[in-house]
């Protein structure tokens, strides 16, 4: 599964001085369509996720990060068909629950929507205990889980 750049507020400042490839339509045409045939010719398929253009003509198909068919056809469940409504429209994700955090990646990849401060980032894995049942910290006594 790829996912090409989208620009959000908080990434752009870290991407500022970053020079970013290719440049040009054709550049990024070329690349995609390398990456799709290196993928076929080792037995790989490469789909795209969220991308409103298609990407067909360069041998990747629009996938589903949460894929209905492939939880069905993998785990045998039956989930739900419908689309997930607070992705973005060009995202085919099913419903789904996300149980991860914002801010708890130590990566520190630039371009990720996830992470706005990576010194958060930094606090909050340390905050982090595996015996918890919650991915930071512990739950407030008497709360619900």
């Amino acid at each position: 599964m790829i996912s090409l750049l989208d620009a959000y507020r908080k990434t752009e400042k870290r991407m500022k001085d970053v020079q970013p490839l290719p440049q040009s339509e054709a550049d990024s045409a070329a690349l995609l369509r390398f990456l799709a045939d290196t993928a076929r010719d080792n037995g790989m398929d490469i789909q795209s996720c969220a991308k409103p253009a298609s990407l067909e003509p360069l041998g990747i198909r629009p996938g589903k990060c949460v894929d209905d068919v492939y939880i069905r056809e993998v785990f045998g469940l039956d989930v739900t068909h419908a689309k997930d409504p607070v992705q973005r429209p060009a995202c085919g994700c099913v419903t789904s629950r996300d149980i991860g955090a914002y801010d708890t990646c130590l990566a520190g990849c630039r371009y990720c929507y996830a992470t706005s401060s990576f010194e958060r980032s930094r606090a909050n894995y340390q905050r982090h205990d595996p015996q918890s049942p919650q991915q930071i910290g512990w739950p407030a006594e008497g709360a619900e889980g």
